[in-house]
């Protein structure tokens, strides 16, 4: 079925599961984006962003190091947010 390279190093099972998350992106992205608008939808997109690169770095998913969030951080990233908002409409 493969040749070449494909054939002597075949692809990691979370590249497969990686790739099925596209389409399911684009479905959200539609269906949010007619409903919430595109400022709603692509702040959904970048909280979920965040809060799955939290969960990775806490919980040292993928063999990475463990990085732990303290309340410090998580006040100075909170700042950050509302700074890069501006507060206002």
């Amino acid at each position: 079925m493969w040749s070449g390279y494909a054939a002597r190093v075949p692809p990691a099972r979370l590249v497969w599961t990686g790739g099925s998350f596209g389409p399911l992106i684009v479905f959200a992205i539609t269906f949010a984006g007619s409903r919430l608008g595109t400022t709603g939808t692509v702040a959904l997109l970048i909280t979920g962003n965040l809060a799955a690169a939290v969960a990775i770095d806490r919980l040292g998913w993928f063999g990475i190091d463990r990085i732990g969030l303290r309340w410090y951080r998580g006040l100075v990233l909170l700042g950050a947010g509302g700074s890069a908002h501006g507060g206002g409409r």
